[in-house]
């Protein structure tokens, strides 16, 4: 009995807490995301001349976990079948952070844009999601 009170509480506990979390991320990113693109756009360098020493490889990083709501709801969906709602944005939270902090990095080192953006996920269990992704930044 306690094990099962134990669980219902993480899980509502997973639901308020981890919606409140991912809901400010969701904010912060809309924020970094807009400042960002003025900053570094991404454009095409078609007909521009580029040496190698303006040239160079930029990437973003991040690991974000699961919370015990999203796993709940996640094991219910595999059981039942359907779209997997709280995993989609648990994913779509990475990959963007992922591409902040690339371009976080590639400004950082003077870039004026990048191009040639590659996003490879790897999935932790249903604990989380791993994204890196990775891009050629141009100095001009």
């Amino acid at each position: 009995m306690v094990e099962l009170v134990v669980t219902a509480g993480l899980i509502t506990l997973g639901f308020f807490v981890g919606g409140a979390r991912e809901k400010k991320h969701f904010a912060e990113l809309i924020i970094r995301e807009k400042a960002l693109l003025m900053k570094l756009p991404t454009r095409a360098t078609a007909g521009k001349k580029i040496t190698s020493g303006q040239v160079f490889l930029v990437t973003g990083n991040v690991v974000v976990a699961s919370d015990h709501f999203k796993e709940f709801v996640g094991n219910l969906k595999s059981f039942f079948g359907g779209r997997m709602g709280p995993q989609e944005a648990l994913i779509d939270r990475a990959r963007r952070e992922a591409v902040c902090r690339l371009r976080e990095s590639a400004l950082s080192r003077g870039a004026t844009e990048v191009v040639d953006l590659h996003i490879e996920t790897s999935y932790l269990d249903q604990k989380g999601v791993e994204v890196s992704a990775y891009a050629t930044a141009i100095k001009e």
